[in-house]
């Protein structure tokens, strides 16, 4: 029978050797259910032969994820009636990001990593320490979908959906050039108002390391008219950029992480994401050289 196990979230980082006997715990407690990454990722390579089902070792060097791509639940789970209210909320999902992350790989040529499910159900942009890889409430409404979760269900969602997620992502990555550093671009969106903050500007670009690259794309934008922050509206330097963080240190030799945060409202009008694009091609473009192809 399971036996429970302290999986406490967001009350200190987990040591090595904590996370170690979590990760052995999920694949002995879930041996025989395998990792399904189609059903929780989708891949679209639009690299030359990428959609051809093959990865063809070249091509630009940027990688697009969308973490926060989908508010779907899958089954077995299903959104309780009394968080239907949380459903299209910024809370659920980043409105916008997937359609930009897909138009931008398809335009430049590039990779694009997307969950195909809600962060309510689990936050693949959090370490598995993280008070909010399961979020408790919205706004300071309690989530039923969260509500009382067992250790089980914890490891079945760790397993079922951000294992999957996180192992795909570095299965793309590795089938990039290392001749050219690849650039991972993490794509989220903003709400103009969250609490009671008003956040008043376009884009935000956010870094941990990269600050030179941040700071000159952040010029690029403003040249062409928009409002754009750097390390804005969260801060690349305070771990809001999880996912694409952890793909870059696997291999800081090869790789490294940017976020764009789109401001949601304008996110979804394909008008003004096109503009956005346009922007975002001619200032990698001058920034990575050669790299981009």
């Amino acid at each position: 029978s399971l036996q429970p196990t302290r999986m406490v979230m967001g009350e200190r980082m987990w040591g090595s050797r904590v996370r170690n006997s979590v990760f052995s715990r999920l694949k002995s407690t879930f041996e025989g259910n395998a990792l399904n990454s189609s059903a929780v990722v989708e891949v679209k390579d639009f690299r030359v032969g990428g959609e051809a089902g093959f990865f063809p070792w070249g091509g630009n060097n940027v990688l697009f994820t969308c973490e926060h791509a989908s508010n779907a639940i899958p089954k077995p789970y299903a959104w309780d009636s009394s968080d239907a209210w949380v459903k299209d909320k910024h809370w659920a999902w980043d409105p916008g990001s997937h359609d930009f992350a897909v138009e931008c790989g398809r335009l430049l040529g590039s990779a694009v990593v997307s969950a195909k499910f809600s962060r309510l159900l689990c936050d693949v942009n959090r370490p598995i320490s993280s008070a909010t890889i399961f979020r408790a409430e919205c706004d300071g409404i309690p989530l039923e979908m969260n509500r009382d979760l067992s250790d089980h269900d914890r490891e079945w969602r760790l397993w079922k959906y951000y294992l999957p997620y996180h192992m795909q992502l570095g299965f793309v990555a590795n089938t990039y050039n290392n001749a050219e550093k690849l650039l991972i671009v993490s794509v989220h969106t903003f709400s103009p108002r969250y609490e009671d903050e008003v956040r008043d500007f376009e884009i935000g670009i956010l870094c941990s390391h990269e600050d030179e690259l941040v700071g000159n794309l952040v010029t690029s934008f403003r040249d062409h008219g928009y409002s754009c922050r750097k390390n804005e509206p969260w801060s690349g330097k305070e771990g809001f950029m999880f996912s694409a963080d952890s793909l870059a240190c696997a291999d800081p030799k090869h790789r490294r992480a940017i976020m764009l945060e789109l401001r949601n409202d304008l996110a979804v009008d394909p008008g003004w994401r096109r503009g956005v694009m346009a922007t975002l091609q001619s200032a990698l473009a001058r920034q990575l050289g050669p790299a981009l192809r």
